[in-house]
């Protein structure tokens, strides 16, 4: 389908698409006024390159894509003005032992009888609601990479350019991060019962 099949009405798409791109946006950004920003560049770039769109995807789904690469300048713009520190992976607190396996196994039970796929909606919109807490009680350079990595998608190299950091560097904060998550979904899900959540 060509752009001449398809009738772009940008003036829709705030109406339409506005407030779910800014929620979007706020959960990865944490911040409302770098989320107002890059909603209108989303808005701004998708007006500019609509002869691009050849409607082989849905406007919706174009402007997410529009809009998670407007996330990503706004996290590199963030680091470059923010000194990030390099985690140093010597301090002798990891789980692990030199070979890779752990030094006490997890109990892995409470994990796959209460994982996302077994639950209902409801607790899993609760179980999504607590993650989302514990992500964001991540330092701020573990929350942008583990978000960046796992939630967005990006690529090692592209994660390392934005940050300034090495691949090793990058692995040991990305471990750090699933430590405290795990350690928080722990404290705040698996061992608490739902009564007292």
């Amino acid at each position: 389908m060509t752009t001449s099949d398809h009738t772009l009405d940008a003036s829709t798409w705030v109406d339409r698409f506005g407030s779910e791109l800014f929620r979007y946006a706020v959960q990865r950004l944490r911040n409302d006024s770098d989320a107002e920003d890059v909603v209108q560049e989303t808005f701004l770039t998708a007006w500019r390159t609509r002869d691009s769109y050849r409607g082989d995807i849905s406007e919706r789904n174009w402007l997410y894509t529009i809009l998670k690469s407007r996330i990503i300048d706004s996290v590199r713009r963030r680091a470059t003005r923010q000194s990030f520190f390099v985690e140093d992976s010597s301090d002798g607190d990891s789980p692990f032992r030199e070979d890779g396996h752990w030094h006490h196994e997890p109990t892995a039970t409470a994990w796959l009888e209460r994982s996302p796929e077994a639950m209902d909606d409801a607790e899993r919109a609760e179980f999504y609601e607590i993650f989302d807490r514990c992500l964001q009680a991540l330092p701020e350079q573990q929350r942008l990479i583990f978000t960046a990595r796992e939630l967005d998608g990006l690529e090692t190299d592209e994660i390392c350019q934005i940050f300034g950091i090495t691949a090793s560097n990058l692995w040991v904060v990305l471990h750090r991060a699933r430590l405290r998550l795990r350690d928080c979904l722990n404290t705040h899900w698996f061992e608490l019962p739902r009564e007292h959540r």
